[in-house]
């Protein structure tokens, strides 16, 4: 229930406990996390849900988390998008 932080392929920072961020104590793994620089915002994923990160104070925004049909319409096409953006 930890994270690292890396800057390229260097070590920066960690663990550092996923409640740092804001994330609820019982999240135990991390689907995905993308940069989106669409928005400059980093969206994290876990489950069903997603939660957007304010990268200014490392912490998860208000109104979070959001059920991942919100994202780009559907759950099947997000998760299609999100392991096509994991592997390249």
């Amino acid at each position: 229930r930890h994270y690292y932080l890396f800057n390229s392929n260097r070590y920066h920072a960690g663990p550092i406990p996923l409640t740092d961020l804001g994330l609820p104590i019982h999240i135990s793994r991390i689907d995905t996390i993308i940069d989106w620089a669409v928005n400059g915002k980093a969206y994290i994923f876990t489950g069903s849900v997603y939660w957007r990160l304010n990268s200014q104070e490392n912490r998860i925004e208000m109104d979070y988390p959001r059920d991942m049909s919100v994202w780009q319409g559907s759950q099947r096409q997000s998760r299609q998008a999100l392991l096509d953006l994991s592997i390249r």
